[in-house]
């Protein structure tokens, strides 16, 4: 038998679900065929795995209309991994001229399934999160917490707290958010999906959709973020980890940007501004220790005394993100 790696934190999702099995109408059409109904309350009658054997979901074929992605820099979550699928409309495609705004159409779906390790070491379900974009644009959100013997997840819209595993065999406490909780994060950013742009998806990258996916060809690569050097990588871990709130837009906590033709100059040598920011400056250049950004960081664990950042979805460190952070905080005093 395998180790308990998780216990869910509300009752709630147990009420779901007991409910679920009284009041649900038979229906053997999957929601993936008729995605206008609501979200079912369990994964399985979703349609995009087939649930009905045993079996190891990290490999298992996903429904022939997903198509599986990976964004050129990752999301932090817990040290989770991850695996994405989007399911466009049938005959329709994505608009990608304007490379930094894609234009997803109606009816898509979007997908993200993390995992955290069993006592082997191997990936194993923790939760499901789906969006899909209505008739009139708006996201809708479902979240699943995968049960015990990995073969079903229900859905829990208050969220769940799981006792977890991480791959490098940490034990955490890895906190599910509720649904309003993921439309908080998205609904700050004007992208459609996030980690599905021309930054993110570039010609030749590993993850990229297939050219199925497209209206017309991709884009040229943005100039700014190729390559491996140090710059690319910290403006890529701001993209990904940061800009989805701090990018100036006119949405919910989105503050100053931290896009990639603005993160520098809001950050160095810039005092924190607003009444609910931590007094300090952002960046001071060759000085990581007093540097404010390295403090938010580190609060996720509480460690400093600024305030965390980013304040939902992170309740472990990135060590190697703060190391990243602090190498290019320490060089910046060469440039000068």
């Amino acid at each position: 038998m395998p180790l308990r790696l998780w216990s869910v934190g509300s009752v709630c999702l147990l009420c779901v679900a007991c409910g679920s099995d009284r009041n649900q109408v038979e229906d053997d059409s999957s929601w993936l065929e008729e995605p206008q109904r609501e979200f079912p309350q369990r994964l399985s009658e979703v349609g995009l795995w087939d649930l009905s054997q045993p079996r190891d979901l990290w490999s298992a074929q996903t429904s022939g209309a997903a198509l599986s992605f990976a964004p050129r820099f990752p999301l932090w979550t817990n040290g989770a991994r991850k695996q994405r699928q989007l399911v466009l409309p049938e005959g329709a495609t994505i608009d990608a001229t304007d490379p930094e705004h894609w234009r997803v159409p109606a009816g898509s779906i979007a997908f993200k399934t993390l995992y955290f390790a069993d006592e082997a070491g191997a990936p194993v379900p923790a939760e499901t999160r789906i969006i899909r974009i209505d008739e009139t644009g708006e996201r809708r959100f479902a979240v699943y917490v995968w049960d015990e013997a990995r073969d079903e997840a229900v859905r829990t819209a208050v969220g769940a707290t799981l006792s977890a595993v991480d791959f490098s065999g940490a034990r955490l406490e890895h906190r599910v958010p509720s649904e309003n909780e993921c439309a908080a994060c998205h609904d700050s950013s004007p992208q459609t999906f996030l980690g599905l742009n021309g930054v993110q998806q570039q010609p030749g990258d590993s993850g990229v959709l297939p050219s199925r996916a497209f209206a017309a060809p991709l884009a040229a690569p943005s100039p700014n973020l190729r390559g491996d050097d140090l710059d690319t990588r910290v403006l890529g871990y701001f993209f990904a980890n940061c800009s989805h709130c701090h990018n100036g837009w006119s949405g919910p906590n989105s503050e100053f940007s931290l896009l990639p033709d603005a993160a520098f100059a809001n950050l160095i040598d810039v005092e924190s501004q607003g009444s609910a920011s931590t007094a300090g400056v952002r960046v001071i250049p060759g000085d990581p220790e007093d540097s404010l950004l390295v403090h938010a960081m580190d609060s996720v664990q509480g460690e400093r005394s600024a305030k965390p950042m980013p304040p939902l979805g992170v309740q472990q460190e990135d060590a190697e993100g703060v190391a990243l952070i602090e190498h290019w905080i320490e060089q910046l005093e060469h440039d000068d």
